[in-house]
Formats: structure tokens, C-alpha cells, sequence
């Protein structure tokens, strides 16, 4: 899984930007979820269903603002509640650059949301 990097200066223009979640990174495989540490998330059926089948999928857990506790009590302990959403943010066996493979899963699930990214127009767009 990939990490974030910081900003170094150089020109972004064209770069992509999302809001930053404040949840727990996994990796659904198409069947589970898995952290970067390489442990299966013990996700709900009543969760996980409506997810692509058979697509990898880069999410984070969330919880909601201020509910950093609660995602990673359901990423750690299985302790899932309706509160708890999957934010897909990538689909890394999909083909093209990230908009066309986020394109590609036009898929909606009761709890799962695609991240919207933006494209920087400019540095001063981006700062501000």
C-alpha cells in the first residue's frame, strides 16, 4: 500500500487532492480486508457486501469526524457499526491514471463511499 508523501515544492499543478480521512488504512482483496501490517479485518457480512468481488480496492475505514477510536476499534476488534464507512480512495488493478480507475468502480455500497479528488490548478489553488 502506498503511503502519502509530503509536499516538497515543487510545481503540483495537475496533481490530484482528496480531504485526508482520520481512519485506518486496509486493502480489500475482493473477499476481506487486510491492514498493512498484513492482518485480515474480521468485517461484518452485513459490512462488506455490495463490494466488488474480485477487485482490489485501497480503503480507509472511517468513523466519522472526531471518531478515530471507533475505526480502529473496528479495524482491530471487528467492532463494526452503521456509523463506520469504507472510503475508497483508489483501485490499484484498475488501468489509466487514478480518475480513470476510480472511473472504473462505479460502484456504491450502503457503506462504501469513492473519495472525490480534485485537480490542483495551481500552487496558489493548492495552498489555498
Amino acid at each position: 500500500m502506498m503511503h502519502g508523501r509530503e509536499w516538497d515544492g515543487i510545481d503540483p499543478t495537475g496533481w490530484l487532492w482528496s480531504e485526508k480521512f482520520h481512519g485506518c488504512r486496509v486493502e480489500w482483496d475482493g473477499s476481506v480486508f487486510w491492514t498493512r501490517e498484513g492482518n485480515i479485518v474480521d468485517a461484518p457480512t452485513w459490512f462488506t457486501a455490495g463490494l466488488p468481488k474480485h477487485q482490489r480496492l485501497a480503503i480507509e475505514i472511517y468513523g466519522g469526524y472526531g471518531r478515530w477510536s471507533a475505526a480502529l476499534d473496528a479495524v482491530q476488534h471487528g467492532r463494526f457499526d452503521e456509523s463506520i464507512t469504507a472510503m475508497i480512495f483508489d483501485h490499484p488493478t484498475g488501468t489509466g491514471g487514478k480518475m480513470e480507475r476510480l472511473s472504473q468502480i462505479q460502484h456504491r455500497c450502503q457503506h462504501a463511499e469513492i473519495i472525490e479528488h480534485h485537480r490542483v490548478a495551481s500552487q496558489k489553488h493548492l495552498l489555498a
